[in-house]
């Protein structure tokens, strides 16, 4: 299986984006609540064993999609049940600026 990942570097700060692949292009709504998984997610497919290594070098990472969330999970970057659903799929945000 396979993510997509794009990477942005401002002012110091190396942002990731991390989706599902077969969540692209779509959007989901709860309350007030709207997630879109568009072009800030749309990078390179990679491969989700690649992914982990990719983590290493991110201040801050958007997470969506099961398979996303959990690659950060298991990278030691975040929790089980910190991510916030919408439409019953996980969006988690991560700053890490404390390394």
């Amino acid at each position: 299986m396979v993510l997509w990942v794009k990477k942005y570097v401002r002012a110091g700060d190396v942002v990731l984006a991390v989706a599902d692949e077969e969540l692209m292009g779509r959007e989901f709504e709860e309350n007030e609540l709207v997630l879109r998984v568009g072009s800030f997610y749309r990078g390179e497919l990679v491969r989700e064993e690649q992914v982990k290594s990719i983590l290493r070098d991110a201040t801050i990472i958007n997470a969506v999609g099961e398979r996303a969330v959990q690659a950060l999970i298991e990278a030691g970057l975040a929790v089980p049940g910190a991510e916030k659903r919408v439409q019953g799929v996980p969006h988690l945000q991560v700053v890490l600026y404390f390394r």
